[in-house]
Order: C-alpha cells, then structure tokens, then sequence
C-alpha cells in the first residue's frame, strides 16, 4: 500500500466515523437515552477524533519531518491521535460528572504524557559506547 493510498483510506475512514457521530447526535435523544446510547456516543466519538487526530498528525509530520521514515511516522501519528482522543473523552466524562478541574485534568494530562515519554523512550535506540580494547 503506497502512501497516498493510506492516507486516502485515512481520510475516507475519518469522514464515515464522523458520519457515524452525527447519526447518534441527531438519531439519540439525551434526556431518554440510555447506557447503550452514551456508549455509541462516546465510542463514534473517540474513533472519529482518533483518525481525525491521527490525519493531521501524520501529514504535519510528513511535511515537516522528512527525516524519518513513512511506517514509524504513521505508528507514531495514529497512537498519539488516540492518546488525544482518549484524553478528551475522560475530559468529557468527567465534565459530565461534574468533577472536571484543573486539579483532576492535570493528572490525566500527565499521567498521558509520562506514558508517551515510555513508549518514545523504549522505542528509540539507545547509542552504543564503543568498548575499550
């Protein structure tokens, strides 16, 4: 699969979750719905934020870092996308059990970053010291 062929199925995959998201907005009603209705809602939105998220990610990288090459900037686009997605769906959560504040985002927000600091620091090879002969 070429490049641009992913990024056109990217695309076209972002365009029907977001399709998806606006038939559960209009098609549920919120005051009547039930478990089942705020779990279409929240999953249709994670994933149409996710690819979302990912697109832009993964073309701002191609454009500005030439460098590396096309698979790790696509592994690295699509789970930062859904690192982002998910942030905003605990934010969201917690929005509507009126616990969101600075006090509760900012452990989120960290506890994301300490974990895509990990997963970046495991990834990355480490430089080998020459051994002394």
């Amino acid at each position: 699969m070429s490049y641009k062929q992913f990024l056109l199925i990217m695309a076209l995959g972002s365009i029907l979750a977001w399709a998806g998201f606006g038939s559960v907005v209009f098609s549920i009603d919120p005051t009547q719905g039930s478990l089942i209705a705020f779990l279409l809602f929240y999953a249709t939105l994670a994933f149409s934020l996710g690819a979302t998220m990912g697109l832009l990610l993964l073309l701002g990288r191609h454009r500005f870092d030439r460098d590396t090459i096309a698979s790790r900037q696509v592994s690295d686009s699509l789970r930062q996308g859904i690192w982002f997605s998910l942030l905003f769906i605990f934010h969201l959560v917690l929005l509507e059990q009126k616990f969101f504040a600075w006090y509760t985002s900012l452990p989120l927000v960290l506890f994301f970053a300490a974990v895509e600091g990990v997963w970046q620091s495991l990834r990355r090879p480490h430089p080998v010291l020459p051994t002394p002969q």
